[in-house]
C-alpha cells in the first residue's frame, strides 16, 4: 500500500480525510507538495527512500479526487521511460493497491521538495 505524506497546503486542496499511520515502509512511502507553476498547479511526489521525484503539472480540482490513480499512472510513465521491465513495473504497482493518505512526518524530504519546487 502507498503511504502519501501530503503538506498542509496539498491536504487543503485535497480535501479528503487524513489517516494516521505509523507503520510503512520506506520504498512505499511518499511525500507531495504542491505549488503554482506558471499560474498551473503542480504536484510534486518523492519516494522517501531513493528521493525520485515525479512532477505533475496542471492538474485540475477534479483530478484531486483521484489523486491514486494520477499518481500510478506517472509513475508507470515513468519507469517506463527508464526502460524498466513491464513486469517489475506490474509487480511494484499491483502489490502497492491502496493508499493512504496521511501527515508529512520527515523534515529532510520536505526540504527537498521545498528545493525543488523554488528551481
Amino acid at each position: 500500500m502507498y503511504v502519501i505524506r501530503a503538506t498542509q497546503k496539498l491536504l487543503k486542496e485535497m480535501d479528503c480525510k487524513v489517516q494516521k499511520t505509523d507503520i510503512s515502509v520506506p520504498l512505499n512511502t511518499w511525500h507531495a507538495n504542491m505549488f503554482t507553476l506558471n499560474r498551473r498547479k503542480t504536484i510534486v511526489f518523492m519516494n522517501d527512500l531513493s528521493r525520485l521525484s515525479l512532477t505533475i503539472v496542471g492538474v485540475k480540482k477534479a483530478q484531486l479526487k483521484n489523486v491514486e490513480e494520477l499518481f500510478v499512472n506517472e509513475l508507470r510513465n515513468y519507469l517506463m521511460s527508464e526502460e524498466i521491465e513491464e513486469k517489475v513495473i506490474s509487480r511494484y504497482i499491483e502489490e502497492n493497491e491502496g493508499m493512504i493518505i496521511t501527515t508529512t512526518n520527515n523534515r529532510s524530504v520536505i526540504g527537498t521538495l521545498n528545493e525543488l519546487s523554488t528551481r
